[in-house]
């Protein structure tokens, strides 16, 4: 099955634009519990475990079948350790890691929107959208939960979006300066010879 979520609205700022980007701002040990969830999910993410392997494949150099071949740990470790992943695979991770350890907060969310769930899955098929407000309540809810659980996946997940270029956790090349208003961009780290190889 595809990545179902759509992101409805592409060019916000405000927003990001899908579980890819989204994936990109996740702590490296958040990546790892998501991989190793994605990993064990062997009944719905068999599509995107094929092009997550075609994927690390191609950025590592492997031959196919090589990563096929590799035990789950490594899996887990170069599936997390991936600059970009695609929407489908990003979405599939997300999801599988709060299936497997969001769960609480996931009931407590469908619980503040009134939509009828088992343990976090939803029940039915077709569900109206919720009022914004009603959304918004309930956001608030499971973010105090997760919080609470320290499962948090982002650090600043709240509030934080692509214009949020000098929060801390930013890499010290993407901060913006604070000398002036205008972003300015600073120059990422210079490599150094190696002694002795000129």
């Amino acid at each position: 099955m595809a990545y179902p979520f759509q992101s409805p609205v592409t060019g916000r700022k405000d927003i990001p634009a899908g579980p890819g980007k989204l994936w990109k701002r996740i702590p490296q040990e958040r990546r790892a519990e998501a991989s190793a969830a994605f990993w064990n999910d062997e009944e719905e993410s068999v599509e995107q475990q094929a092009e997550a392997l075609l994927a690390m494949a191609t950025h590592f150099r492997f031959r196919p079948k090589t990563v096929r071949m590799l035990p789950l740990d490594k899996k887990v470790r170069y599936l997390a350790s991936l600059p970009a992943l695609s929407d489908s695979v990003a979405g599939r991770a997300l999801v599988a890691y709060h299936l497997a350890h969001q769960r609480p907060m996931l009931s407590a969310f469908l619980d503040a929107l009134g939509i009828s769930h088992d343990n976090g899955v939803l029940n039915a098929e077709e569900h109206k959208a919720p009022e914004a407000d009603r959304l918004k309540e309930a956001a608030v809810a499971a973010r105090r939960l997760s919080e609470r659980r320290r499962g948090t996946l982002l650090p600043d997940a709240a509030g934080a979006g692509p214009r949020d270029v000098g929060r801390p956790g930013r890499p010290a090349h993407r901060r913006r300066s604070r000398r002036s208003e205008v972003a300015t961009w600073a120059t990422p780290p210079v490599a150094r010879p190696i002694a002795g190889s000129r």
